[in-house]
């Protein structure tokens, strides 16, 4: 028999769905009549369909399929789970845990089930019950190299670095290419202070998933490993934060040092406090690639090859210069009655992977605001500078419509007295010009502030208040507030 031919790929599709045959049976390699009798009858067609559409990213078809599996099976564990995962991806962590949990119950058994209500607990911030979670999906999978790594995550974020470690350890064993693996490990050693090692590992970022949008390596161009560079053009790619790259620019003048032309990628807001650094490095929009490269680096891959240990980091700050005009004016916009001027920041970059961890709110800074003696004026930008509308205090002046690059914050800083913030950009920028700052971290802070410790070998002019319990900020503003009070203004 002569089978008919395949649906045009703009027609609809023969199955019934209501979709082009291009985005339904067409893209996933379906027969129309097989998925019109799924679409039904069959909750384990439907399950494929639906699977097939969330691989592929069409989460609102995946939803639908998996609702209509759900219709047909009610007690269908897969459809439930997935559902929970969906959530999660769409940032509602509080449908993701309540699918999640459904899941288990019905299928305790399974690893994976386990695992991804770990990640959902451990995003909502439940470190001991994502611990607890990563650890039965080992028990039931003691070979699973991801299981292993999963569970050295969420101890590394309890602060438990040695048991991460070694669970990072096992991870590798079963699986020695295992990226996320390497790339989380190289964070537990670097947070320890143990940079040979930890920038070693930190490498394996490149080959991870969450990396794989910022495209760290750039085809047809060779990558520069710590060879002399003499005679060649050098381009040095961002590749995460503003904070990053201020933090990180300190090794540029290294790096004209040896190469004969370096190109850095800058960011329209950077543009201005960059060209402080160095004048010998050219700057250009990012994704640029100028005529003449010979080879190029990833920014935070440069202390691997310039071979920086924690008792040795180069060019200490100030490495960032402001323009002192824009000083003077800050100085004349800031004057008023005597006491400390204080700038605060309260939320970094809500997109951040770690931002509910790190950030905190206005509301939890209010005690500071009526201590006598000080005047208070907020460096916050971006979404969370909306919460000056909802504690409108009479002694805290917004500045951030001012603040339009970090040249112009830059001046705002050196004109104050000090700056109290939590892990954002700013701190970074306050550490970069030498200015005093108290910077608030959490329980788990990132892996630059090392652990346990009041000051940064990064930045001399900068002081650490840590959490003790995750999440509660009250004992950090605390310590903050009687530090003020008991620490007289220069």
């Amino acid at each position: 028999m002569i089978s008919a031919p395949p649906p045009s790929r703009n027609s609809p599709c023969p199955c019934g769905s209501g979709k082009r045959y291009k985005d339904c049976c067409g893209a996933l390699g379906t027969a129309p009549a097989a998925h019109a009798a799924g679409r039904t009858r069959d909750p384990q067609a439907l399950l494929a369909q639906a699977t097939g559409h969330h691989q592929a990213g069409r989460l609102d078809e995946a939803r639908a399929l998996y609702e209509e599996v759900l219709a047909v099976d009610a007690g269908n564990a897969f459809a439930t789970h997935y559902l929970g995962v969906l959530a999660m991806q769409r940032g509602d962590l509080d449908a993701a845990v309540e699918r999640l949990e459904a899941s288990v119950a019905m299928r305790p058994d399974l690893p994976a089930f386990h695992a991804n209500l770990g990640l959902c607990r451990r995003r909502r911030g439940e470190i001991r019950a994502a611990i607890d979670c990563q650890a039965r999906a080992c028990e039931l999978d003691p070979r699973s190299a991801e299981a292993h790594s999963n569970l050295a995550v969420a101890l590394q974020e309890d602060g438990r670095i040695a048991e991460a470690l070694a669970e990072f350890g096992r991870s590798l064993e079963l699986d020695p290419a295992h990226a996320e693996a390497h790339y989380n490990r190289g964070l537990a050693l670097l947070s320890i202070g143990d940079y040979a090692r930890g920038w070693e590992e930190f490498e394996w970022r490149a080959r991870c998933r969450e990396f794989a949008p910022r495209n760290l390596v750039v085809p047809g161009l060779p990558p520069w490993r710590g060879e002399p560079l003499a005679g060649r053009t050098l381009y040095v790619r961002v590749e995460q934060g503003h904070g990053d790259t201020l933090q990180f620019a300190r090794f540029l003048p290294a790096l004209a040092d040896r190469a004969a032309r370096v190109v850095l990628e800058a960011a329209s807001g950077l543009t201005e406090i960059l060209r402080s650094v160095d004048p010998r490095v050219t700057l250009v929009e990012p994704g640029a690639f100028p005529a003449g490269i010979d080879c190029y680096v990833n920014l935070m891959s440069v202390p691997r090859w310039l071979g920086v240990g924690l008792d040795a980091i180069p060019n200490p700050p100030p490495y960032l210069a402001v323009d002192e005009a824009k000083v003077r004016r800050w100085r004349e916009r800031l004057a008023g009655p005597a006491g400390r001027t204080v700038g605060i920041v309260w939320g970094g970059n809500p997109a951040h992977h770690n931002d509910r961890n790190r950030s905190c709110t206005l509301a939890a800074l209010s005690v500071l605001l009526d201590l006598e003696g000080h005047r208070w004026f907020s460096l916050q930008v971006g979404p969370r500078a909306r919460e000056l509308a909802q504690l409108a205090h009479p002694r805290l002046v917004d500045l951030g419509p001012e603040l339009a690059t970090y040249a112009e914050t830059a001046a705002a800083v050196s004109a104050l007295d000090l700056v109290v913030s939590v892990d954002t950009s700013v701190v970074h920028l306050a550490g970069a010009l030498g200015r005093p700052a108290w910077v608030m971290l959490p329980k788990a802070p990132d892996w630059r502030w090392l652990l346990d410790r009041g000051d940064s070998p990064w930045y001399p002019s900068l002081r650490l208040f840590r959490q003790k319990t995750a999440g509660d900020w009250r004992p950090v503003v605390e310590a903050v507030r009687e530090a003020l009070r008991r620490t007289p203004a220069a």
